[in-house]
């Protein structure tokens, strides 16, 4: 995911030839596993999402939010960051 961002930045900067680069980075996964992010909050998707914005993502991607209330968070982070959330 680190990789694709600095791929970008390299291309925007006319350092390496390549395509026009969009990513989702890190997929903002709620099933319990190691890669899991855990989100309770509102200000909890504030921050995953603000995190993979800052790092260069141009839009989100969630999948198995098990609870409704925190897929909405998402939805409203992604809105307040004006970034495409693409729910699973």
């Amino acid at each position: 995911t680190q990789m694709v961002f600095a791929q970008k930045e390299l291309v925007e900067a006319g350092r390496m030839m390549g395509p026009r680069i969009y990513s989702t980075g890190f997929i903002l996964y709620g099933a319990k596993n190691p890669n899991r992010a855990l989100i309770t909050s509102l200000e909890d998707a504030r921050s995953h999402v603000r995190r993979l914005k800052v790092q260069g993502a141009t839009s989100i991607k969630s999948y198995n939010q098990l609870r409704r209330d925190v897929r909405q968070w998402l939805v409203q982070a992604s809105r307040e960051e004006e970034i495409l959330n693409v729910p699973e």
